[in-house]
């Protein structure tokens, strides 16, 4: 995604510079917006509340807010469609005779997740199939913690046959507890992630996923914060990238 910022800034002839968060309200990145020392900036992490970005934004410094949304003026939001990709994860897996799926979830407050849980509730309604709480493992996005959690659900006997991760590096611990109990994949349980990693098509077997485009995620980003700064005032406030199912060895 940086890549994509990049190219697309310098071919504008603009400097690209990237800042951390580190330290907080002491970081760099936060004094380089508070103080406004750029034309604009674009948000890639979810550090900087919405109160704070509502208050610098202006005309005279826009701001693009990446996976999340932000509403209010000179702010533009760029996210990937969260919903339907989970909808679709949801509604292949049922499709393939499963109709019990079990959803591992990110961090309650992650804009991400919230949006790819109500995709998968709402899958689970188009197949008339009521939600279960049961099936809702509430995780944080990482390998480590979906793989114990996983490994817990099988050691306390539940066999789930139909898993969807509410991203691939959750899918991978799940992928590796599922091993270590002998459960075959996907004969005896399916599984499909979301955001398309390298790690994914690597797997054996190779991981089903949502793919979304990064790259272009990060081209629009720069393209519209440019013509903002530069006084485009036919920008879209909210732009939501497509995303699509890839169907490997786990379905």
């Amino acid at each position: 995604m940086v890549k994509g910022i990049e190219q697309v800034v310098h071919r504008h002839g603009y400097d690209l510079v990237a800042c951390s968060m580190y330290g907080n309200e002491n970081s760099t990145a936060y004094k380089y917006i508070r103080d406004r020392m750029v034309d604009g900036a674009i948000i890639l992490t979810h550090s900087f509340d919405d109160t704070f970005l509502k208050s610098v934004a202006t005309e005279e410094f826009p701001l693009v807010v990446l996976d999340r949304e932000v509403s209010a003026p000179h702010i533009y939001n760029i996210l990937i469609d969260n919903f339907g990709g989970a909808f679709a994860a949801t509604k292949a897996l049922i499709a393939a005779g499963c109709k019990e799926v079990y959803y591992f979830g990110g961090p309650e407050e992650s804009y991400d997740n919230q949006k790819r849980l109500e995709g998968y509730i709402a899958a689970l309604g188009y197949f008339n199939i009521g939600f279960n709480s049961d099936f809702l493992i509430k995780s944080d996005f990482t390998e480590k913690t979906a793989y114990q959690q996983m490994v817990d659900l099988l050691a306390a006997g539940e066999r789930p046959t139909a898993i969807f991760a509410g991203n691939d590096e959750m899918a991978i611990g799940i992928m590796r507890a599922a091993k270590e109990y002998g459960i075959a994949i996907p004969s005896e349980m399916k599984v499909i992630g979301f955001d398309n990693i390298q790690m994914a098509e690597l797997m054996i077997p190779a991981l089903t996923t949502i793919s979304h485009q990064k790259a272009e995620m990060g081209e629009l980003a720069a393209e519209t914060l440019i013509k903002a700064i530069q006084g485009d005032s036919d920008l879209e406030d909210v732009k939501i990238l497509p995303t699509k199912l890839v169907t490997r060895e786990t379905l």
